[in-house]
């Protein structure tokens, strides 16, 4: 089950994903203990990109489909 969406932008970068389920909550908590402060950042370019998902492989891969430049 999902939780509930987030009210602030969250980005995300995941470490892996798995394919199949299993109790999450303290590998979670183990990462957020790891996790920096917070700190401002500048994006200077976004990339729109067509993803692949290569399930006989197990991960996936994408195109850079088109850049664009901020500010």
């Amino acid at each position: 089950m999902l939780r509930p969406p987030e009210l602030r932008f969250w980005a995300h970068a995941p470490l892996t994903y798995a394919r199949a389920d299993f109790p999450d909550w303290d590998l979670n908590r183990a990462l957020r203990a790891l996790r920096p402060t917070r700190v401002d950042i500048t994006v200077d370019r976004v990339h729109l990109v067509n993803q692949y998902q290569h399930p006989d492989r197990g991960y996936y891969t994408w195109d850079v489909v088109e850049e664009v430049r901020l500010g």
